[in-house]
């Protein structure tokens, strides 16, 4: 596996695709979004694939530096397979166990809780300040939203470690206080539904770990093998036919051919011979 690490300054903008004019149809669609993700190094990834051609386009004004460093085994895409695997066959059991439902129930409330505490920021904030720059720049606006929050997200725990650690143990005692008034799920129907969403993740996972994603295709959609019509049979019969009588004849000409040998095992030497 290859990895380019991009030295960068400001304004230095790497674009990776398989071909030329993709990676100048990036570099487009990044300026039509007004650079609100143009930093967002997370959306483009810097790995290129070993089993085919990748392009990179730089957009900047400084000098840059590239680094290609080669990794003969990629420790966290095998452990992502490892664990794609382990998670997809231990999915029956997994569905069963009280404390993966009760992990699952918490993560997925304080999940949740995120976006109901967006949703209520923007339904009680006036449209002027967040409504119309969020309809104006779209998806851009929000990503770069969240990216901002995951790029500083180590100074708010340093700085809000309080009141992230109240917000997060009040989402998860209320999600844990849902799950216990529930309680796990009993029926087979839904054990069959949530096996085979963890299933889809363990397979969703297994997929992104390998960079050799030909090979899942052509496992699951075999290429189409055309026959041979009968000219084209008959005609690749009579070639190889040519070139075995050929090797036959260098190898009876050679010194390793045992001619006592050969002549034995023939009912008329002479005549066959004659007729090779």
């Amino acid at each position: 596996m290859k990895n380019a690490t991009f030295l960068k300054g400001k304004g230095n903008l790497p674009f990776k695709s398989k071909n030329c004019s993709e990676v100048k149809r990036l570099y487009q669609d990044d300026l039509r979004l007004f650079g609100l993700i143009r930093h967002i190094n997370l959306m483009r990834s810097k790995q290129l694939s070993p089993f085919g051609p990748s392009f990179i386009g730089i957009s900047t004004n400084e000098p840059y530096v590239i680094r290609i460093r080669i990794w003969k085994i990629n420790y966290i895409r095998a452990g992502i397979y490892i664990g794609g695997i382990v998670l997809f066959f231990m999915s029956h059991s997994l569905v069963r166990n009280v404390i993966f439902y009760y992990t699952s129930g918490c993560t997925v409330g304080v999940i949740a809780s995120l976006l109901l505490v967006g949703f209520v920021v923007y339904r009680f904030t006036p449209k002027k300040w967040f409504g119309f720059p969020l309809l104006i720049s779209g998806w851009s606006f929000s990503l770069y939203i969240f990216y901002m929050i995951w790029r500083n997200f180590a100074m708010l725990i340093t700085h809000y470690q309080k009141f992230l650690a109240a917000y997060f143990g009040t989402s998860i005692l209320i999600s844990f206080a849902i799950c216990y008034r529930y309680g796990p799920p009993t029926d087979v129907r839904t054990h069959n539904l949530a096996q085979w969403g963890i299933q889809s993740i363990a397979l969703i996972a297994i997929y992104f770990s390998c960079q050799a994603s030909a090979c899942f295709w052509r496992f699951f959609f075999p290429e189409y093998r055309r026959l041979l019509t009968l000219d084209e049979y008959e005609r690749e019969g009579e070639e190889e036919t040519r070139k075995a009588l050929e090797e036959l004849r260098k190898f009876c000409r050679s010194p390793k051919a045992d001619v006592w040998k050969i002549t034995s095992a023939m009912r008329d030497p002479k005549r066959s011979f004659n007729e090779f």
